[in-house]
């Protein structure tokens, strides 16, 4: 399963008077890359064998070894075989 790093959310920014933590993953934050007025976080978790990578438009400071979190909406998420292969949708993706 993938997901672009600009279609996770921010979970607990831009969710925080919910409660709901469907879809939400804690990583730790392992790097931040800035690039201007945006930055790549790259976070561990121990389900997922490989960095978990985020873009987030902002400037705000993170550290190293603090947890991160984020929603991971289901419709943005790509599905593939054991050859690498995406999986057909049966619906489109809904972008802003």
């Amino acid at each position: 399963m993938g997901i672009r790093p600009r279609d996770v959310l921010n979970h607990k920014e831009q969710h925080e008077e919910q409660d709901d933590t469907e879809n939400c993953i804690t990583g730790k934050i392992e790097a931040v890359e800035h690039l201007g007025n945006e930055s790549f976080i790259y976070l561990s978790h121990p389900d997922i064998h490989e960095f978990f990578t985020v873009c987030v438009e902002d400037s705000r400071c993170r550290e190293s070894g603090s947890d991160f979190h984020v929603g991971v909406p289901a419709e943005n998420c790509h599905v593939f075989d054991d050859t690498g292969k995406a999986f057909s949708r049966t619906r489109a993706p809904h972008w802003e």
